[in-house]
């Protein structure tokens, strides 16, 4: 992940290399949804074997998860402006927000059934009801990991960079990313642990 800025300007190269790293990294983390909800506490392992299952599918999983909760907001959104020529940014970011909030069960379905078919809304609903106090906590561990992950990105952060010379910007920029990586790590587990303590109540069976 450090090479990819400087190979970014190469034409298709940077771009496939890009998002091969970018798909690997998606498998590595829905796969630890996968290995913790079934028990393991080893990180998981991934390797390519082939590049629909093992590259694309991963890619379009995490990636629809996010598109997926989004869609109200964006169903709303795009209405509105159809019927009254205007939108409501605050009603569109209420619904945006409400669906991040359900992101955690939708991501849990697609990692562990590997499809978007039984992604109904009672179903989602049902998986945040499974254990809503700890489906809470749950969602504190993404919200540290996430803050945690964006120190990095912070004022402070910047202009430490800006004053280091090449190896040092170097240095902090593998701290960041491995802030980041570490920050997703645990927010993955602790959907995978959601699972696998509260499965009998979680209205859908995994394969």
């Amino acid at each position: 992940m450090l090479i990819i800025p400087s190979l970014i300007p190469i034409p298709r190269v940077g771009f496939l290399i890009s998002l091969t790293v970018g798909a690997y990294t998606w498998a590595f983390l829905l796969s630890i949804i996968r290995e913790t909800a079934s028990g393991e506490d080893e990180l998981a392992t991934v390797w390519f074997n082939d590049v629909i299952d093992d590259v694309l599918l991963p890619l379009l999983h995490f990636a629809g998860s996010w598109v997926f909760v989004l869609i109200p907001a964006g169903v709303w959104a795009l209405g509105s402006w159809m019927v009254w020529n205007e939108v409501n940014w605050a009603v569109a970011a209420g619904l945006a927000v409400a669906g991040l909030f359900f992101w955690p069960a939708v991501v849990l379905a697609v990692s562990i059934g590997g499809t978007f078919r039984g992604l109904w809304p009672h179903l989602v609903i049902g998986t945040v009801l499974a254990s809503p106090p700890a489906y809470l906590a749950l969602w504190a561990a993404l919200i540290a990991s996430v803050c945690l992950g964006a120190i990095p990105s912070s004022t402070t952060f910047t202009t430490l960079a800006a004053r280091l010379p090449a190896q040092g910007l170097l240095g902090l920029e593998a701290i960041r990313i491995a802030l980041n990586i570490y920050c997703f790590i645990v927010a993955m587990r602790a959907i995978g642990l959601y699972y696998r303590h509260f499965r009998a109540r979680i209205p859908w069976a995994g394969e």
